[in-house]
């Protein structure tokens, strides 16, 4: 019997809409509805200020029927380019958006920002995360990573130079010989299996949850789920236009003139969103009666 078990969605939720601080409550929810990084929130990256701008929030009517808000997120790890998350206003469907759209409207500025700069406004929102979900712990899968094995000239059976003009060697540290990359101090770079391991909810999880929920209960497909979250879409749908599968790296750096693309976008998506609030969650099966 494991010693743990993965929270479900709406327990997170339920979690974040407890937590006494409201401006911390804001950014989690926040965090949650775009599928974001916590730099997305309240942070900074090798591009500059990724986190939340009161300018960045759109109302839109989807199919001129349905209010939407659309809210242009800088997108980490994307050299910082807008993409879109649209979710309904009508709290039916997703009672977090209309307590973001007043905080967006009251603020006029960075909407969250939890220390005098952005690495410590960082810190504090992990902290203050990891206080909301103290006792819940999620799955890490196993996974490898390389490490640094320091070898003996005894132990190299030939040198050479690979395609990247870097130096590498063929060694034999397991009984089944290989290359690897060879480091200046006469280290290898190895991988290592790290086991799967239980680990305490970070803001992390928040990102993580939510992309399992749009992808196993609101059905969404890899273009979609790479447009709304700002991952790489790998699919092989040969139905796609280029235009549609690398939307992620269109270089949309003011949204405010680019908001038709980024409503186009977003409408690949908005429909699966029309579900009672509650009705995907994790575990809940229902029959719809032809």
């Amino acid at each position: 019997m494991q010693p743990y078990r993965r929270p479900r969605y709406l327990e997170l939720r339920e979690r974040i809409l407890e937590y006494p601080d409201e401006s911390v409550k804001l950014g989690m929810m926040y965090q949650d509805i775009i599928c974001g990084r916590e730099s997305e929130v309240c942070g900074e990256g090798v591009d500059g200020v990724y986190a939340a701008h009161s300018d960045n929030v759109f109302q839109v009517k989807y199919l001129g029927e349905t209010d939407a808000i659309l809210f242009a997120n800088r997108s980490a790890k994307r050299r910082g380019f807008y993409r879109p998350i649209m979710v309904p206003l009508n709290p039916k469907y997703e009672p977090f958006t209309k307590p973001l759209l007043d905080h967006f409207q009251d603020t006029h500025d960075y909407c969250f920002k939890y220390g005098p700069t952005w690495d410590s406004s960082m810190r504090v929102y992990r902290r203050e995360v990891a206080k909301c979900f103290k006792g819940l712990y999620w799955p890490r899968v196993e996974y490898s990573r390389s490490v640094a094995v320091k070898i003996s000239k005894d132990q190299i059976i030939r040198e050479g130079i690979n395609q990247n003009n870097k130096p590498v060697a063929f060694v034999d540290l397991d009984g089944q010989p290989k290359w690897y990359t060879l480091k200046d101090n006469g280290s290898i770079l190895a991988k290592e299996i790290v086991p799967t391991q239980w680990k305490p909810c970070s803001s992390h999880i928040i990102r993580k949850s939510r992309e399992r929920q749009l992808e196993l209960q609101y059905q969404f497909t890899g273009l979609q789920i790479s447009i709304y979250g700002g991952w790489t879409y790998k699919g092989k749908d040969q139905n796609l236009s280029d235009a549609l599968r690398h939307y992620q790296y269109d270089p949309i750096i003011d949204p405010q003139d680019n908001i038709d693309i980024l409503i186009k976008a977003a409408e690949t998506y908005f429909e699966k969103l029309l579900i009672p609030y509650g009705e995907r969650a994790e575990g809940t099966s229902y029959v719809i009666n032809n």
